[in-house]
């Protein structure tokens, strides 16, 4: 389905004014690919500038956190890669958490405020976006790095419109569709420049640990805290640390801390 972002996109000229506008380096825009992060990537190692974005239609090969396949209907879904080139690699740790935090802020712009409308977007730990108990996005980062010199690709991909997917898998979150709960003509275009506005006034001002304040937003927005996990940890979630890892209180009441792993919740809670 075309809409503002595919004519726009197509447009060479459209696509060089549209990244003057929005303060990034380039604009690239695919009818279909295999993923944009592997267009990104290419891009990355071939000296691409930071703040090149690279966005499509469709993806044949798109890919999630874990290998697991990203699946969306031609045109139903925003679905882009930022290229970014951080100092030094101790600046990647925390980006998908913050990264997470802002595209989340950027959703709330568009959501509606009604009588049973969502308050906010919710982050579940360590990269999915939620809305109510569905999924509506997911975030995923890859880099490199090379002493001091580093680059990170973020990848987004957010549902827009409705389409066929089914998930009997109670490990995973059943898909949400943004449509739902944003206000009506609102267009991938405008959550895209929404988006790379919060990206730009956020990411430059953070680094190191996370801070008091965004600690308290991710505790605003952290859907996982009070689940009970079976994996990677057994335990109750009860927030992040500053380095953002997963805290875990066991049933012993001791407190691991989880860097990385695969959420699996207990299906009994």
């Amino acid at each position: 389905m075309e809409d503002t972002l595919t004519f726009l996109g197509r447009d060479r000229k459209a696509r060089e004014q549209l990244a003057s506008l929005w303060g990034i380096a380039r604009f690239d825009f695919h009818d279909a690919v295999e993923s944009t992060q592997n267009v990104a990537r290419t891009l990355a190692m071939e000296r691409a500038p930071e703040w090149t974005i690279v966005a499509a239609d469709r993806q044949t090969a798109g890919r999630g956190q874990h290998g697991r396949k990203w699946q969306a209907g031609d045109g139903s879904s925003l679905m882009f890669s930022l290229l970014l080139r951080p100092r030094g690699i101790e600046e990647t740790a925390l980006m998908p958490i913050r990264i997470g935090m802002a595209i989340a802020r950027a959703i709330d712009r568009f959501l509606t405020h009604g009588r049973g409308g969502p308050g906010k977007t919710m982050i579940k730990w360590p990269n999915d976006l939620v809305i109510g108990n569905g999924k509506v996005g997911g975030i995923l980062c890859e880099g490199q790095a090379t002493g001091t010199a580093a680059w990170i690709i973020v990848g987004v991909g957010l549902n827009i419109g409705r389409f066929p997917v089914h998930l009997p898998d109670r490990r995973f979150l059943q898909p949400a569709f943004l449509e739902e709960h944003i206000r009506p003509r609102t267009t991938r275009l405008d959550l895209l420049e929404a988006i790379i506005v919060a990206l730009h006034a956020d990411l430059p001002t953070h680094t190191g640990e996370l801070d008091d304040a965004e600690l308290r937003e991710y505790f605003d927005r952290d859907w996982l805290y009070g689940h009970t996990l079976k994996s990677p940890v057994a335990g109750k979630a009860i927030g992040i640390t500053r380095n953002g890892h997963l805290r875990v209180m066991k049933p012993d009441g001791s407190e691991e801390p989880v860097i990385a792993g695969h959420i699996v919740l207990d299906d009994h809670q």
